[in-house]
């Protein structure tokens, strides 16, 4: 069950009032003020498509870019000593602090689609696709491995159960990942 709608990249959260008998909602994600309502859950989408489209004409009219719901970057307020945690582990692993924290953001998501799956064991494929996030940064094949398998098993692992990966892995995956770079 869910209670927030979608049309045309927004989103609206759905509430009912008991006390008019209706289903209210609102846009959110934006700073305008959208607000909409229905007595059935028909109207009420109705409501909210008409609500957005009438948005998206008015800010046409008015030569002016609507609202995106979410623009890619916000504030993170954390303590000092967290601070400087995160900007020392970014600067040992040579990326910026802001991609340091996208990182942890996405590996917190994958974390939380992996714990509703079943046990997923990853493939050459994943790893490939962890090493090319970091291909920039000019370092041997063994060294991309290594920060590959290192997210991979801070991903896959609990602190009570065993690396994904081991040492073992990690010479496995660099040999294959060499032979595949060879061939291509």
């Amino acid at each position: 069950m869910s209670n927030v709608m979608q049309y045309k990249g927004y989103h609206g959260k759905i509430e009912f009032s008991s006390e008019d008998n209706l289903f209210i909602g609102s846009v959110v994600g934006v700073n305008d003020s959208l607000n909409f309502h229905g007595s059935t859950v028909e109207e009420l989408r109705q409501s909210f498509h008409d609500c957005i489209d009438d948005y998206l004409e008015m800010c046409e009219a008015l030569g002016r870019s609507p609202d995106k719901e979410y623009k890619g970057s916000f504030n993170v307020r954390v303590g000092p000593e967290l601070h400087r945690q995160a900007a020392i582990a970014a600067e040992k692993t040579g990326i910026s602090l802001n991609q340091y924290v996208q990182d942890a953001i996405e590996l917190k998501l994958e974390q939380a689609t992996t714990a509703q799956s079943a046990s997923v064991v990853p493939t050459m494929e994943d790893i490939e696709r962890c090493i090319q996030r970091y291909i920039t940064v000019p370092e041997t094949v063994g060294k991309l491995v290594e920060k590959a398998l290192y997210e991979y098993n801070r991903t896959f692992t609990t602190a009570n159960s065993p690396p994904v990966f081991s040492r073992q892995s990690k010479f496995t995956a660099t040999s294959q990942f060499k032979k595949r770079a060879q061939v291509s």
